[in-house]
């Protein structure tokens, strides 16, 4: 059923008429809640079964609207209308919860946004879709499940041109037959839509991947196939949004936070002919209508799905009013030619950019050959001592009872510590008795650096309970900053953990050159301390430039 709906305002009775941005609002936003209080009044008054469907003007522009009203479990997922589309969360998380109400759905889209009051205004470029869900009483409803989105559908011909900004994709000179195209985010937009015009009918294969790395048919993040014209046979991941129609293929890459700054997105496409192909980036800015604020505000609970060449298609957390700015961004291409005209003669006139490039490059030499050394030294340490298990200086031959044990010094400890460190390990069975923490064989305990030992005992010691740890203050840097002692029982392979985190010194926290740890289980330990020392790891171990300087965690 559809109907023609004229509303009379004072903007349509008086054409020639100025309005101030002030009186603009009030037409609009008069004549917006009068339509829906008019659609209101009418479900109020009869049960609508079925989705009605009228067409009409509004101040600025054209509208286009649906609405219903049924009981849970009869309520209509999909609604289609002029300018627009809207579908209800596809799981039964949204029916469940108002199975036994009766619901009221309005939804009400524009060709292009009647808000021109908002003070950004000039941001939105899409039509417009307003969703509003009741129930029986007229109280808005809420999505409760916010990983069950709902899908909405906004007219796009008038932001998108489909016959402008396509450009040629280039093909690779390390994959035959295959076509290259880098997508760059900017972190001021929500999303990008990649559109492929692929050249052919036959099958073709797309890959992405994100980072510096071309994608290849054994190493992708993204695969999409396709077929004719509009088939799309397979796409994986399952959850990233494709589309394929009229032989273009849609990507939508939505903006993930500052790792999307850092990784382009890289695509190869592969057919099974040769042909030339196009492509087109769109940029995607998604906004919500806030109507405490009269402004379009970006918002989390919105993203990308898919877009097409007359629309752009998103999902939302949320329910309310929502709209769109798309831009098309030719792809920059280089142009070789032109950089190498007369190169010789810029050289002569600006000589210093290219003095200052070689220099870098030699620096950069001079340290791969000194950085290239000292893994070949750590190459050596590897395989020769550097990390064994080494057997402790006072083991006796004849002992029964086996422990590896793996000492962690503190990054803020001595740089080269000189004292002796020695310890007694107590356990349920017995103790190990004053112990000598050394292998006579490396220099133990530097900064930063894990040790490993082999120690034995005449016999079993049982579950471990305690540790007491000290040193003998000896040299002209004897101040210990332990971080932990991990111990495995090869007998029945249990692991214990001995957390420290304290100085050993006498000028520092207690004065005390001696500490007893208590045994606690690796699960248990100290979330704090855990946290610390993994951020310390993994900021100068895995970290290219400070792992250098305090080279390794051994």
């Amino acid at each position: 059923m559809s109907y023609q709906i004229f509303l009379l305002t004072p903007s349509l009775l008086c054409t020639g008429c100025p309005m101030t941005i002030y009186q603009a609002k009030s037409v609009v936003i008069r004549a917006e809640e009068s339509l829906l209080e008019l659609v209101k009044l009418l479900l109020s008054q009869v049960n609508v079964e079925q989705i009605t469907k009228h067409d009409g003007v509004i101040p600025y522009t054209m509208f286009s609207l649906a609405y219903t009203k049924a009981k849970g479990p009869n309520l209509p997922y999909s609604y289609k209308t002029k300018y627009g589309s809207f579908d209800l969360p596809y799981w039964e998380t949204f029916h469940d919860l108002i199975k036994y109400e009766t619901v009221s759905v309005i939804f009400l889209t524009y060709e292009t946004s009647p808000y021109l009051f908002a003070s950004n205004a000039d941001d939105i470029s899409s039509g417009l879709v307003k969703t509003v869900v009741t129930d029986i009483n007229g109280h808005d409803l809420l999505l409760e499940d916010p990983d069950d989105p709902i899908a909405l559908d906004a007219d796009a011909k008038q932001a998108v041109s489909p016959v402008q900004g396509w450009e040629t994709l280039e093909r690779t000179s390390t994959q035959e037959g295959a076509f290259l195209a880098v997508v760059a985010f900017n972190f001021t937009v929500h999303a990008v839509i990649v559109d492929l015009k692929l050249a052919t009918t036959k099958l073709c294969t797309t890959y992405g991947s994100y980072g510096t790395s071309i994608p290849t048919e054994a190493e992708f993040d993204v695969k999409v196939e396709t077929k004719g014209k509009s088939r799309l046979k397979s796409v994986f991941p399952e959850e990233f949004s494709a589309s394929f129609s009229n032989q273009v293929l849609q990507l939508a890459l939505n903006y993930k936070g500052d790792e999307s700054l850092t990784k382009p997105f890289l695509i190869i496409v592969m057919c099974e002919d040769a042909q030339g192909h196009e492509f087109r980036l769109s940029l995607v800015d998604l906004r919500y209508f806030n109507p405490r604020t009269a402004e379009w505000e970006k918002t989390q609970n919105v993203e990308l799905s898919s877009g097409k060449a007359s629309t752009v298609a998103f999902k939302s957390k949320i329910f309310g009013t929502f709209s769109a700015d798309m831009l098309l961004l030719p792809p920059d291409t280089i142009d070789f030619s032109a950089v190498f005209l007369n190169f010789a003669e810029r050289l002569r006139s600006n000589p210093y950019a290219l003095t200052v490039i070689l220099c870098l490059w030699a620096i950069l030499i001079l340290i791969a050959i000194g950085l290239r050394r000292m893994d070949i030294q750590d190459e050596a340490l590897v395989t020769i001592i550097q990390w064994n298990y080494l057997p402790l200086v006072d083991n006796n031959p004849w002992n029964t009872a086996g422990y590896y044990m793996t000492v962690s010094t503190a990054l803020r400890s001595s740089r080269n510590l000189t004292s002796t460190p020695y310890f007694n390990m107590v356990g349920s069975e017995g103790d190990t008795g004053a112990r000598i923490l050394n292998d006579g064989v490396r220099k133990n305990f530097r900064r930063g650096t894990t040790s490993h030992f082999y120690m034995t005992t005449p016999s079993h010691l049982g579950n471990l309970k305690r540790m007491t740890v000290w040193h003998d203050n000896e040299g002209t840097s004897p101040k210990w900053l332990l971080a932990k002692i991990v111990v495995q029982d090869l007998t029945d392979n249990k692991r214990y953990a001995f957390v420290c985190g304290k100085w050993m010194a006498l000028d520092r926290e207690d004065g005390k050159v001696w500490k007893r740890l208590k045994a606690q289980d690796e699960q248990t330990i100290d979330s704090h301390l855990l946290f610390s020392e993994l951020s310390l790891r993994q900021m100068f171990d895995d970290n290219l430039w400070f792992s250098i300087s305090t080279r390794p965690h051994f």
